[in-house]
């Protein structure tokens, strides 16, 4: 572990959780109006970035475009924040699923969500952006669990599965005409065994495969949070009784 891991993304865990946690002893209105201030730096922030890719010499480079499965984040936390009843409910549970994928990913990957090494983060732009935007999200993620707002249904793998569909409906066909890879669509070299798919069964095949999989980790996720939830219900019932 180097010192700049640590500082960047355990340390910042660290301090994320104890706000999440502190958040939840706080009046409603003021934990809605900083998360509500953190969306809209995250989205003031694309905003910029879009001007500047957009006017930047040799035009418009197309790997800038809201293609990535992290642009998501942009709706999922805004249904959260701003949506009535099933909005807000849908972005809970995409939330919950893609949030934590992404907290796994930082912890172990940094560079496949920043594009740069933790030490190497704050030598360019790009990173800089990706660190704050990704680290916001996963703020968002911690305070929404903290607050025990999403109360998962057993219905909500079909709504993560049906929101990664729709995704993929926009993205597969983009990622192929542009041959950009967005989100791993046209290869996935991180995982040789889903390369290898691709290679002997074909490009649909490995799409197939892929989807499935990612349906089936937003499954095991999200039913084994509502099982801990649960839990932790039945026990705070216990206890106000008690």
């Amino acid at each position: 572990m180097t010192l700049a891991y640590f500082l960047l993304i355990i340390l910042v865990y660290i301090v994320i959780i104890a706000f999440a946690v502190g958040a939840h002893f706080m009046p409603k209105k003021v934990v809605k109006g900083i998360m509500l201030a953190v969306y809209a730096a995250m989205l003031a922030g694309e905003t910029v970035k879009q001007i500047v890719a957009f006017t930047a010499e040799g035009g418009y480079d197309l790997w800038m475009a809201p293609m990535h499965f992290s642009s998501t984040f942009y709706i999922t936390v805004g249904f959260v924040l701003l949506g009535g009843k099933r909005l807000k409910h849908i972005g809970q549970s995409v939330l919950l699923v893609s949030g934590l994928m992404l907290f796994a990913m930082i912890a172990f990957s940094p560079y496949s969500i920043f594009g740069a090494e933790p030490e190497d983060i704050f030598k360019s732009a790009d990173s800089i952006y990706g660190y704050f935007f990704h680290m916001a999200v996963i703020l968002q993620l911690a305070v929404m669990i903290a607050g025990g707002e999403y109360k998962p249904k057993l219905y909500d793998p079909a709504i993560f599965a049906a929101f990664a569909l729709v995704y993929g409906c926009i993205a597969v066909p983009f990622s192929i005409k542009t041959q950009l890879n967005f989100a791993n669509i046209l290869q996935f070299s991180a995982l040789p065994f889903m390369d290898s798919i691709r290679e002997n069964y074909g490009h649909a095949v490995y799409l197939i495969v892929y989807y499935l999989g990612v349906c089936a980790i937003g499954a095991a996720i999200i039913y084994v949070y509502y099982l801990l939830y649960r839990l932790f219900e039945k026990r705070k019932r216990r206890f106000r009784i008690n």
